[in-house]
């Protein structure tokens, strides 16, 4: 059984700007990404976490679990801010969002945390001071 210590060299974490902050497109930063991807694949990282935001950090999630679906052995896991995180923005990225969370894992409610060797349970003011609402 691996450590703790051991299980980190195996994550990677993505967070980044927003679309409408990128001097890029889409599909640039995309292709970047998925090859930064496959990259740290072959270096024996398995375990990626997304802060779901708009724009990097959901476009590398569906990168991951795309890869997943081809066959890649990868987990992802979703730190989202909080329950409805996505509920102000357009149509398209809240489809995105939300299938990002059902395709990652199973939903933790009431404010659960979970990690990978237990659940934690903290209320709404607790979850949102801590900024981070776990799906893995």
């Amino acid at each position: 059984m691996l450590t703790e210590e051991q299980k980190r060299m195996h994550r990677v974490c993505f967070t980044g700007h927003r679309p409408e902050k990128l001097k890029q497109s889409e599909s640039v930063i995309v292709k970047a990404l998925e090859t930064a991807i496959k990259e740290a694949i072959a270096d024996g990282k398995n375990v990626f976490i997304s802060g779901m935001a708009r724009g990097v950090d959901i476009w590398a999630a569906e990168i991951v679990l795309r890869l997943r679906k081809e066959g890649a052995n990868v987990k992802l896991i979703c730190a989202s801010p909080y329950e409805g995180f996505e509920r102000g923005w357009s149509a398209e990225w809240q489809r995105r969002y939300n299938v990002i969370l059902a395709a990652a894992a199973t939903l933790s409610s009431g404010g659960a945390c979970s990690y990978e060797s237990g659940r934690h349970h903290h209320s709404g003011a607790e979850r949102y001071k801590r900024k981070l609402f776990f799906r893995s």
